[in-house]
């Protein structure tokens, strides 16, 4: 059985992708995936496992340039022949492998990493047998009966030591945020207490936030994710799906400052949702400055964190790709 990864444009819909594909390839099927030229899946997946189209990356580019997107649909269209089953983990490019002819002949999926349905898995599902979810609550009204409940993929790779906890960690998506860093910088530098900090700025800032004169922080550009949630006792974060599964999975107090600039205010959607459950500390980024991570600092201490981490055991998801692997296997 030979199984097609669809996903671009994001490391929401990437990284997935990517926990499900090794998942398979352990078990011994043939595994490849489909992105978008000049996309960062071209810098994360190995070239000999990726397929690459030039379709616009969004609704609206493809309504610029109707001939090459329907060009991009007829060569989709001969590329998902060689495969028996696609899985699409959102974005643009799922929905335009959706309205290819040969779907009809295949075992169609999708995954929704968000709380709330992305536009193009609202507009592939109907030629979809399931969309599998990371939150138990994501619903669809029209389609409910097609939506299954699996998590994140994500997490299925994370293998955590909590007896080393020790640094409150900064960390702001792949890209870093320069908003937040200076925030953060400014504590850092006037900071004078016992805490041990570590700040990762991301390859982009780095250069910009190395030169911190305090021993007891540390500034990295990049972090393995075992090593960020085996360490760290507190983390202040994004909002991102895949961030906030392997948060609730590792079990680490968290302080989410969604980005407002995502669409449909997803980052925003996914950590009020944890927010209501009492499993992570919510600050909006035109609210966050020198006082509140103060603030959130003390608090660790606090009653309340201890409750956050108790609260987090009801978000843990144990192997979200075996549960899609069974279902569509089983299917």
């Amino acid at each position: 059985m030979k199984f097609l990864i669809v996903c671009s444009s994001s490391g929401g819909h990437i990284y997935p992708g990517i926990n499900f594909a090794t998942y398979l390839k352990d078990h011994h099927y043939e595994v490849k995936f489909l992105g978008i030229k000049n996309q960062i899946e071209e810098k994360i997946i190995p070239q000999e496992e990726l397929i690459l189209c030039s379709l616009p990356k969004s609704f609206k580019k493809a309504c610029y340039h109707p001939l090459v997107f329907f060009k991009e649909i007829n060569f989709l269209n001969k590329i998902i022949e060689d495969f028996d089953v696609i899985v699409g983990f959102g974005g643009f490019i799922s929905f335009a492998i959706s309205l290819t002819p040969s779907l009809k002949k295949k075992k169609f999926y999708l995954h929704e990493a968000n709380v709330d349905v992305g536009d193009a898995n609202k507009f592939a599902i109907n030629k979809a047998k399931y969309l599998f979810t990371s939150f138990k609550t994501t619903t669809l009204r029209k389609y409910q009966k097609k939506i299954k409940f699996v998590g994140n993929p994500t997490v299925d790779n994370l293998l955590i030591n909590k007896k080393n906890r020790k640094y409150i960690s900064f960390i702001f998506g792949s890209l870093g945020s320069k908003t937040l860093l200076d925030i953060v910088f400014e504590y850092l530098n006037k900071q004078n207490d016992q805490n041990e900090y570590l700040l990762i700025t991301s390859k982009r800032y780095y250069n910009e936030y190395k030169n911190i004169n305090k021993q007891n922080v540390k500034v990295i550009d990049y972090v393995e994710k075992n090593y960020l949630y085996s360490y760290s006792k507190l983390i202040f974060c994004r909002g991102g799906a895949s961030t906030l599964s392997e948060i609730m999975n590792a079990n680490v107090n968290c302080v989410c400052i969604p980005s407002p600039y995502v669409k449909h205010n997803h980052q925003f959607n996914n950590a009020n949702y944890l927010f209501s459950h009492h499993a992570l500390t919510l600050i909006e980024e035109k609210d966050f400055n020198f006082n509140k991570i103060e603030e959130a600092i003390n608090a660790y201490q606090s009653e309340c964190a201890k409750m956050e981490l108790i609260n987090q055991k009801s978000f843990y998801t144990s192997s979200p790709s075996l549960k899609m692997f069974l279902t569509i296997i089983n299917d």
